[in-house]
């Protein structure tokens, strides 16, 4: 999948799994020289509610520059906002 903006996109290459019992959804980075980790997402009832939690974890490679991680972080920051607003809208 191709995330970001237009002018600057990242292509990302996982391969998900599911635990349906657990409320898992693991989508974990392939293939990728500068990070390796994974986004998981976790749906969960508690209280009567339904609660879903997206976990960014990477771990960059120590040759990418730390200017290239910190704009990796705000990229993240922004997806997982949008990430949230999209699967609200699903759900409703």
């Amino acid at each position: 999948m191709t995330v970001g903006p237009p002018s600057d996109p990242t292509v990302m290459v996982e391969r998900i799994t599911w635990d349906e019992s657990a409320g898992l959804v693991v989508f974990t980075a392939h293939g990728d020289a500068e990070k390796s980790g994974s986004v998981i997402n976790h749906l969960e009832e508690r209280d009567g509610l339904q609660l879903l939690t997206f976990t960014f974890n990477f771990t960059y490679a120590d040759q990418v520059p730390q200017q290239k991680v910190d704009a990796a972080r705000q990229r993240f920051a922004e997806i997982s906002v949008q990430a949230v607003r999209g699967t609200i809208e699903a759900m409703k």
